[in-house]
């Protein structure tokens, strides 16, 4: 085994393990669901797109952005 393949075969490791964790802390948000990250960096607001989220340094809030219909009866007398 030479020590040029020794290399490349250690950086290929290297990706995929940072890909690996890269795509197990990626939060994606919708149209209906917004995320709020906070943390280290501070505050970011995600509407219909994704972040990266590391446990123990961000927490991630989810939102609901869907409109909600509420009934309002109405008692008493007018003044």
């Amino acid at each position: 085994m030479s020590s040029a393949f020794a290399w490349i075969l250690v950086v290929v490791a290297a990706a995929a393990i940072v890909v690996f964790v890269l795509a197990r802390f990626y939060e994606r948000g919708t149209r209906e669901v917004s995320l709020v990250r906070t943390g280290v960096g501070g505050r970011r607001v995600v509407m219909d797109g994704a972040t990266i989220a590391i446990p123990y340094f961000h927490e991630v809030s989810r939102v609901n952005m869907q409109t909600l219909r509420l009934e309002v009866v109405r008692s008493g007398r007018p003044r």
